[in-house]
């Protein structure tokens, strides 16, 4: 992967971290057990998936915290690039945690250290 490439991922990452809401939290949020290695968040388009990730990464990592990636699998990057090739390049960069939203599945993966 190509550092230029990847830092936009970040960059992209960071701003949708930024620009969410925190007025009114997912009631799912405080349900979750952030800690385990693999968490998979399913349901239907427009429940609130997407936001209720960006508001714990918000919450539990801050605005300008790299350590944590969120990603969509309808990147354009992921038609030349594998999860492999992404999970590889956030590590040797510092990072901890990736956020996988799969919309043609209206899932999220989550992993962890």
């Amino acid at each position: 992967m190509e550092k230029d490439e990847y830092f936009l991922m970040v960059n992209n990452s960071l701003r949708r971290v930024r620009d969410v809401s925190m007025d009114i939290k997912r009631f799912m949020i405080n349900k979750i057990n952030w800690d385990d290695r693999l968490i998979a968040i399913c349901g239907a388009r427009g429940t609130g998936k997407t936001t209720m990730i960006l508001q714990h990464i918000k919450e539990r990592f801050g605005l300008d915290n790299d350590e944590a990636i969120y990603v969509s699998l309808d990147n354009l990057w992921f038609k030349t690039h594998s999860i492999i090739d992404l999970v590889e390049e956030h590590y040797n960069n510092g990072g901890t945690h990736i956020f996988i939203l799969n919309k043609q599945e209206d899932s999220f993966l989550l992993g962890g250290r």
